[in-house]
């Protein structure tokens, strides 16, 4: 069997002599991407000859970035059920730490995001595990006008956001209505620290039965210190569970347990889940340390409660604080996608190594595109 050297010496010289002999009217004619996608499969189809069903029950080079099982619910925003996904996957610990034998996955970030949701409202990481859940149902709904996905307080994101429409929380105009009077004082802050009480688990009551006595802090500042080390410890168990080396360790040790490649498929498609999980993460983190003063009901129903001269002003707000955000979302969305394909191609060449390389064929092969791809430059 032979490993790297030729592999990726075949894999080099079919792309280059392939792309060396693209002329610029087949670009203009057929455009870049019709080329390009031609030439893949072309080297695709040369190199599956030479070994034993590499692409046919593992992942394809060429579509693996989009095609993804049907088993697999990219729209489930349940952490526990994720982390129970993952911990069902058995690794063989001597391709990660040395020694042998096997075991189920250490706890990851999904798991650890579990863990935080329970938590209280006063503890901040169970702030950042509903945001991670809002930014998810956001992310993975087809029907951004249905998200169907709960919040810890048992109310779907748009019950949610029903509920915190102005002429909602105004219905009540009594002085016991806390929310609203904070709203008509215009203290923002308080308001948005209001809606991310109503997100846990113990707000799942009428709006304008919400008191002061609701929120609360730390309970000590070991409690606050613990806070802290929990958000640390969860970024690093989602940065753990997402790393690149270890996704191509996870798919080597499958391969070497069971040399099936459907198996090893099914390890990168299920950590693909982490993979969203860690990004969704990020975006709550930058968002919730971001230097803006925030509008948290950012409609024209909210525009309307102030005089009409200091209108413009606010609007102009909402957009920037538009923008703001969609930079910041787009930039991660970028990043993490690009470690997602990253660990998926990590993931092929394990399972092209895996298989059996017919050296002489694939040298003659090579030999015969070297061939053509000198007479056609010679009729030039």
């Amino acid at each position: 069997m032979f490993k790297t050297i030729p592999i990726i010496c075949a894999l080099t010289m079919l792309f280059s002599l392939n792309l060396n002999a693209i002329s610029l009217d087949d670009m203009l004619n057929k455009g870049k991407d019709e080329v390009l996608g031609g030439i893949k499969n072309k080297v695709f189809e040369n190199l599956d000859a030479h070994y034993k069903k590499i692409f046919e029950e593992g992942l394809s080079l060429t579509q693996s970035c989009f095609d993804l099982s049907s088993d697999i619910n990219l729209n489930d925003v349940d952490f526990c059920a994720i982390a129970d996904k993952l911990d069902n996957l058995k690794i063989n610990a001597c391709s990660i730490i040395g020694g042998s034998g096997s075991k189920n996955i250490s706890v990851s970030g999904a798991r650890k995001l579990c863990l935080d949701k329970a938590r209280e409202f006063e503890d901040y990481a169970s702030k950042r595990a509903i945001d991670v859940i809002e930014n998810s149902i956001l992310n993975t709904s087809k029907d951004k006008d249905s998200f169907s996905a709960k919040l810890p307080n048992g109310k779907s994101l748009s019950e949610f956001y029903k509920n915190w429409e102005v002429s909602s929380i105004l219905k009540d105009p009594s002085p016991t209505n806390i929310v609203g009077n904070y709203l008509k004082g215009g203290d923002l802050e308080v308001v948005a620290l209001f809606m991310e009480y109503a997100r846990s688990a113990k707000g799942d009551k009428d709006i304008n039965a919400f008191k002061i006595e609701d929120l609360k802090a730390p309970k000590s500042i070991e409690e606050y210190k613990k806070g802290i080390k929990e958000n640390i410890e969860t970024q690093r168990k989602l940065i753990e569970s997402t790393n690149i080396n270890n996704v191509g360790s996870l798919v080597k040790s499958k391969l070497n347990q069971s040399n099936n490649t459907k198996e090893a498929k099914e390890v990168v498609e299920k950590l693909k889940q982490e993979f969203d999980l860690a990004k969704n993460s990020e975006i709550s983190y930058k968002l919730a340390n971001a230097n803006y003063k925030k509008i948290p009901i950012p409609t024209q129903e909210y525009i309307e409660s102030f005089r009409i001269d200091t209108r413009p002003k606010l609007i102009a707000q909402i957009r920037k604080q538009q923008a703001f955000e969609s930079a910041i979302i787009a930039e991660i969305e970028e990043k993490w996608n690009r470690k997602y394909e990253l660990a998926k191609l990590i993931a092929d060449k394990e399972m092209i190594m895996a298989q059996e390389f017919d050296r002489e064929s694939a040298k003659a092969e090579i030999e015969k595109i070297v061939a053509n791809a000198g007479s056609e430059s010679g009729k030039d």
